[in-house]
């Protein structure tokens, strides 16, 4: 099942593994947004009772040094609570800076960390991962296709004045 816990994440819920899948929106945002989301996460984490996690951190933007300090004060500690037993985190090729971020939290955190986390450059290697290559794979990646990614969070953007100077200018 799809679900919305904030508008700049996409997140995907499947109760029979007790799976929950999370994607950050590409667009750009501030750091109350960002923080807001990931949050918004945890929550939905507690709520599902999630014991399965995939971080589709893929197309976030680099986090700033102040929201990774966040993280590890506010955000580390909720985590590390959560009954998670297995976390896939995904990222881009061209995301090192990310990666080592979650690597710090990761080993800040140490002896809290009661899951396994692996990295992975492939959503579905990582998905087989966390559940033993399931049979249900492939509905929860069909319904995933399915569902429009970001049209809650195009609608909250500013317009663009660029866009309608031209329109302007057509007329």
């Amino acid at each position: 099942m799809l679900l919305t816990y904030h508008p700049y994440m996409r997140l995907q819920f499947d109760p029979a593994l007790r799976l929950l899948r999370m994607q950050l929106t590409p667009l750009p945002w501030q750091s109350d947004e960002f923080r807001k989301a990931t949050l918004a996460l945890l929550q939905a984490a507690e709520d599902m009772d999630a014991r399965l996690c995939l971080l589709d951190l893929a197309s976030t933007h680099r986090v700033s040094v102040s929201d990774q300090l966040w993280m590890s004060v506010h955000w580390s500690p909720w985590a590390v609570r959560l009954p998670l037993q297995r976390v896939v985190y995904h990222f881009g090729p061209q995301q090192p800076y990310n990666q080592l971020a979650v690597e710090s939290l990761l080993y800040l955190a140490g002896p809290l960390v009661r899951f396994d986390a692996q990295f992975f450059s492939d959503i579905s290697s990582g998905l087989g991962w966390l559940t033993n290559d399931s049979p249900h794979l492939p509905a929860l990646l069909a319904e995933w296709q399915t569902a429009s990614p970001w049209a809650e969070a195009i609608a909250l953007l500013p317009p663009d004045p660029h866009l309608a100077s031209r329109s302007r200018a057509a007329g």
